[in-house]
């Protein structure tokens, strides 16, 4: 069987029979198809088919998410896109939601979050489902933060890299429509290396021991350079990067690099200083948690004009 083909069709449709294979989903409310591209995917999980055909489409209700839909990726729980503002709305519309990739309308721009402890939050063991961007571009050298070791810190070089950023549901300004990023947020990174920051004690003191490192932080410990490196990559994704870096620590050297909207490249150093965002203290191990702005530091604008390499 050929590719599907979803034509948009009017906003509201009531009563509409959606036949998909041999699978046919009726009287499906306030229901409208329309392809996908720019409004972000669609995707069944690898390995798995939409009912037999493969494709990316995007299915928009008014009234809220069908969970009779579910059952189209090859019985794997397929991503919704609903109008929910946020994760915590996904879970409003249908109690039993399940983590997952889902398309948010916040102010009228769509894009795609993906929502974790959706029913931890629901029987009320935390207070909200998180909620993350993930990032499409990953491997050496991208979307990675390095603390760099040598000079007053001896060890070797930590680095986390990240897959996906956790956003506050709630924007800093609706225009232009900005998130703030939970830079201290390693729930969807990998770190390496260890190091002891500012002291050459063997063994290193737990208090001074390195083991991950924040988003977007580049740092080292070593006087007159800047060889800790950082990376920030939103390619694949609407939103561009706010500049709010600044030097900080004892004397301090960095970096900022706007390769373009989307791309950032950062280098920190000093007597032990760092390039963040914000205004942070000794960013590792996940200290951005107690600044006062409780880790977020970093600023992201919907942008898909910049995200499509327009000026």
């Amino acid at each position: 069987m050929g590719a599907l083909k979803l034509l948009p069709l009017p906003r509201v449709l009531m009563g509409l029979a959606l036949t998909v294979g041999c699978l046919a989903v009726n009287a499906l409310p306030a229901l409208a198809v329309e392809r996908t591209g720019e409004l972000g995917d669609f995707d069944c999980p690898p390995g798995t088919s939409l009912n037999g055909l493969t494709g990316v489409y995007a299915l928009y209700f008014g009234g809220g998410v069908v969970a009779g839909l579910r059952g189209l990726c090859s019985s794997v729980v397929a991503p919704m896109i609903s109008r929910a503002t946020s994760c915590s709305a996904v879970l409003v519309q249908d109690p039993s939601a399940p983590d997952g990739t889902y398309t948010l309308d916040v102010a009228g721009r769509r894009f795609a979050v993906y929502c974790r402890n959706m029913q931890r939050a629901r029987r009320g063991l935390v207070l909200a489902p998180s909620q993350y961007i993930s990032l499409p571009v990953t491997g050496a050298g991208e979307n990675v933060s390095e603390y760099a070791a040598g000079g007053a810190s001896p060890g070797t070089n930590v680095t986390t890299a990240y897959t996906k950023i956790r956003v506050n549901p709630y924007p800093e300004s609706i225009r232009p429509l900005t998130f703030s990023v939970e830079i201290a947020d390693e729930t969807f990174s990998r770190s390496s290396g260890r190091l002891c920051h500012s002291d050459a004690s063997t063994p290193c003191p737990s208090a001074s021991a390195v083991r991950s490192m924040p988003y977007a932080t580049a740092f080292s410990c070593d006087p007159g350079g800047f060889s800790g490196r950082a990376n920030i990559d939103l390619s694949g994704t609407p939103f561009a990067v706010v500049d709010s870096f600044t030097a900080q620590g004892a004397s301090p050297v960095g970096t900022v690099k706007f390769l373009s909207p989307q791309v950032v490249n950062l280098t920190g150093g000093g007597d032990c200083g760092w390039e963040a965002p914000a205004l942070t203290y000794n960013p590792f191990d996940r200290n951005p948690l107690h600044d006062i702005r409780r880790g977020y530091d970093l600023e992201i604008r919907f942008d898909p004009a910049a995200a499509r390499g327009r000026p």
